[in-house]
């Protein structure tokens, strides 16, 4: 039973305090619960209500019920009803002054037991014989069964079995309440529950709209007789109708159709005329309901283990390579650096020439200080040339027992210094890409763990149909897997024996596993390793944009440092990747590829772009012990949606032209390999049809960004590809005579699927 100071126990809604509110809603409620019979003679709704309400909602509940006895029920009768609910009434104000939370057990036995013992008493009394006694008990028991489902819906949390089943109970006592309410030929009974069900279907909910179309027409069937053929009906009619989902003409045209047709069977002409007058008015009231008045919020699909397993191992996982990172930053920043310097190199010395030297106490006693200065006048000589001759002592050392020894040994040490630095310094950086590299793989695994943690439903049907159409193909499919994500975009994953797979063939191939999935799909992802071959079909996108890239070497004949490519993965999403390396010639083409052909791979793998630039970071910075850097654009396009995510790490301005109107999108951050972290800035815009999107290197904007934003409104009703050519080619006119860079420039036009 639902206590008010107890709303974690499931309570969907809280209840402001409005006892005015709650006392018309529930008083009238019970009034409506005690006129409603069940099986002839029963009237137990009242009185249940009463049982399974948390107080004060209970008391105005059973106010409300005795009401109703009292109008409708002769003395007798009344009086056991009368009875149970003052002793109700008494009973749960006691407990709430003592315990301020009176339980289920307290109702039932006040209002149950009292019911059955007044009736008792009554027989006792000559009124009424064994066969009312009994059949008292057993109302008594249909009361206490309708006060723990009352109690289980307002109590227990949404989605339980007990809910679900409580649910289903009061769905049923609801149905058979409401049979003595008509106004005419039009009975609530027939209406109320049919509109509820055709909602359930119109949200293609047919799992839950099996067990609530049997408890109303067994609801309807405890109402009497007469009410079972309705209940029969209106069951068959919505579950008739819920195989048009999303159509919510269709489903009330084919439930009337249901109930004119039942109506045809009825056993009167006067049940007839009611049912086609109660059906077509649940219809017409289905049809005015406000269709956002029917949906729900979306919910994540349910997960199997296995896949629940790898979502929550992947964040773990996650987790653990973040924090392994977090603590070796923590660590280096805390412990002593250990800073060695010129003075080791003269320990060195001292510890292998002067120990042991006759001249020790003098040196480095008495005129220790001139020896020191002496010394750190050498400093010039190594650092220049890494040795010391023996004529290029200085007079204050010219006493030495040992020149020679005390040269060689300032030479090597000098060297070893250099090299102990060095290593110092690779280790340093080598710390640095490691923490790097596990921030990044961290972040791309939680990424990956939150899509797959989102969730998706298996279509077991599709899949069965996918790999039956495949095996009639001769295919001999390994695996075949129809999933659907939270918005319903359908995509099938399907394992083959290894067998070349053509245009033509896969066309084919997308046409037939589209109907088997009852949906439209793009041409596949044909990927061939071993001995399999892995087909993945994505559905049909809303847009389907047109790319091209033109690229020109800063010199004829020379390679072109910049790299642009553009692909489509089998999530629905459209990337566009621009990699300019640094500099031109053959060190910035290799690391542009380089750059590119990495954040491709990444990206296609599921990384984001950010996640994929701080890894090509590491790899660039990794690369050689020379600098190497790029620019990097990384863009995402929703096929689905037109949401773009545009990643850019130093990269030159882009441009968006909508509607003749050029919008800049600049990024002032640096290239890729160049610092321990990646200082990238995000671009989010939803595009639209006809939208262009220009990538550049910054070789493109020597001229300025406005004579791009001219040059695109001039020309950008160009396709993709002339545009491109059209518009590097200007660039390098533009240039002709300064400092030649490489020119590349990427266009991609929005336009929308040919279905």
């Amino acid at each position: 039973m639902l206590t008010k100071t107890r709303p974690a126990q499931g309570r969907t809604k809280p209840r402001g305090p409005s006892p005015a509110r709650d006392a018309a809603m529930w008083g009238g409620a019970g009034f409506l619960g005690a006129l409603a019979p069940v099986l002839g003679g029963m009237h137990p709704f009242g009185l249940a209500l009463a049982m399974g309400l948390d107080f004060p909602c209970g008391l105005y509940a059973a106010a409300g019920a005795a009401v109703g006895y009292a109008l409708v029920l002769p003395g007798e009768v009344c009086a056991r009803y009368l009875g149970a609910l003052g002793a109700l009434a008494a009973a749960r104000l006691a407990g709430t002054v003592r315990t301020r939370a009176p339980g289920l057990w307290l109702s039932l036995v006040s209002g149950g037991g009292v019911l059955l013992l007044v009736q008792a008493i009554l027989t006792a009394a000559g009124i009424g014989g064994l066969d009312q006694l009994l059949l008292t008990a057993s109302e008594v028991a249909l009361c206490c069964g309708l006060a723990a489902a009352v109690c289980t819906v307002w109590s227990r949390p949404a989605g339980t079995p007990a809910r679900q089943l409580g649910l289903l109970v009061v769905f049923a006592a609801v149905s058979a309440a409401l049979s003595p309410v008509r106004l005419g030929p039009v009975r609530a009974a027939w209406i109320v529950p049919a509109v509820w069900l055709l909602a359930d279907g119109w949200r293609a909910r047919r799992g839950q709209m099996l067990p609530a179309a049997v408890a109303a027409a067994a609801g309807l069937a405890l109402a009497g007789s007469g009410q079972a053929f309705a209940g029969v009906c209106i069951a068959a009619g919505a579950l008739a109708a819920s195989w048009l989902p999303g159509e919510k003409a269709g489903m009330a045209a084919v439930y009337f159709a249901a109930g004119c047709l039942g109506a045809a069977a009825a056993p009167d002409i006067t049940t007839a005329v009611e049912m086609i007058v109660s059906f077509g008015c649940a219809a017409a009231a289905f049809l005015c309901i406000p269709s956002r008045l029917l949906s729900r919020p979306q919910l994540p699909p349910r997960m199997n283990p296995a896949e629940l397993q790898a979502a929550v191992r992947l964040n773990q996982l996650a987790g653990a390579l973040e924090a392994v990172g977090q603590t070796v930053q923590q660590v280096v920043e805390r412990l002593p650096r250990r800073e060695e310097g010129y003075e080791w190199v003269v320990q060195r010395v001292v510890g292998q020439v002067c120990a042991g030297c006759s001249r020790y106490s003098i040196c480095w006693g008495e005129k220790k200080e001139d020896t020191l200065a002496q010394l750190d006048a050498l400093r010039p000589l190594l650092e220049n040339s890494g040795v010391v001759q023996v004529h290029q002592i200085p007079p204050g050392l010219s006493q030495c027992a040992r020149p020679g020894a005390l040269c060689e040994s300032l030479g090597r040490g000098y060297a070893l210094l250099q090299g102990r630095r060095e290593a110092a310094a690779r280790s340093r950086a080598m710390r640095a890409a490691l923490t790097e590299q596990f921030g990044a793989v961290a972040s791309a695994l939680a990424a990956i763990g939150q899509q797959l943690g989102a969730g998706e439903s298996a279509d077991e049907e599709s899949a069965a149909r996918l790999s039956q159409m495949l095996w009639s193909l001769g295919l001999e499919p390994s695996r075949v897997s129809v999933l659907a994500d939270r918005v319903g975009r359908v995509r099938a994953n399907v394992l083959v024996k290894r067998m070349p797979i053509g245009d033509a063939e896969a066309t084919q191939l997308a046409i037939e596993a589209g109907r088997c999935c009852k949906t439209s799909f793009e041409l596949p992802r044909v990927t061939t390793s071993g001995a399999f071959t892995q087909l993945e079909f994505g559905e049909k996108a809303v847009f389907s944009p047109s790319c091209s890239e033109f690229s020109l070497p800063a010199k004829p004949g020379e390679l072109c440092g910049d790299h642009a490519e553009h692909f489509c993965d089998a999530r629905g999403n459209f990337h566009l990747i621009l990699c300019d390396g640094m500099g031109t010639g053959k060190a910035a083409a290799l690391d542009g590829a380089m750059a590119a052909s990495l954040t491709s791979r990444l990206v296609q793998a599921g990384f984001g772009g950010e996640q994929a630039a701080r890894l090509v970071n590491v790899a660039l910075e990794l690369k050689s012990d020379e600098d190497s850097a790029a620019a990097l654009d990384v863009a995402s396009v929703d096929l689905y949606t037109g949401q773009l995510q545009l990643f850019k790490a130093g990269a030159a301005t882009s441009f968006l032209l909508r509607a003749g109107k050029v919008r800049c999108l600049t990024g002032g951050s640096l290239p890729v390999g160049i610092l321990e972290g990646v200082v990238g800035g995000v671009h989010r815009i939803t595009l639209y049809e006809d939208d262009l999107l220009v990538l550049c290197s910054d070789g493109a904007l020597a001229a300025g960004e406005d004579w791009m934003a001219a040059q695109l409104e001039a020309f950008g009703g160009m396709a993709p590809g002339p545009l491109a050519e059209k518009l590097a080619r200007a660039a390098a006119d533009c240039t002709a005579g300064r400092r030649p860079d490489d020119i590349t420039v990427q266009v991609m036009r929005m336009e929308k699927s040919m279905v």
